[in-house]
Order: C-alpha cells, then structure tokens, then sequence
C-alpha cells in the first residue's frame, strides 16, 4: 500500500524518523486516558460551557447530575 503524503506530513514524518518508537511505529500513539483530558481541555477552551444534564437511575432513584459540556467530552463522545 502506498500513502502519498504532503509536504507537512512529511516534515512531521521526519522529524520522529530518529526516534525509536516500539513496534516499529511511525508516530508516538498516546493512551485513551491522555487523549480524554486532552479534549476535555480543548472543550474548555472552546468556551463549551453549556449546561448538560444527565439522568440515570439507581434501582428505582432517579438521579440528576448537572455538568458543563467539555466536562463530558471523550473519545466516545464522537462515536
């Protein structure tokens, strides 16, 4: 399989082509939990300040929990 790349990928490309990386990986992949914060903290920045409330229930109590938008941001989010 051949991925033609621009100009910027491949400038991103090289700048790791020096860097071991384990299973022969082009890119360093970060975990779920790092990713999470990271757009929890972009949501943040984006002002994603609206009102959000979930309701779920326990045996037959209905709980309400208010949060801010980027406070629920996740991967599964964009799923």
């Amino acid at each position: 399989m051949q991925i033609d790349l621009n100009n910027y990928s491949r400038a991103i490309l090289g700048k790791y082509k020096d860097v071991p990386l384990p299973n022969n990986k082009a890119l360093s992949v970060i975990s779920n939990q790092k990713f999470n914060e990271y757009l929890k903290e972009l949501g943040k920045f984006a002002e994603l300040n609206d009102p959000e409330t979930v309701v779920y229930y326990k045996g037959n109590e209905r709980i309400e929990k208010t949060f801010q938008k980027w406070q629920l941001l996740s991967t599964h989010t964009g799923r």
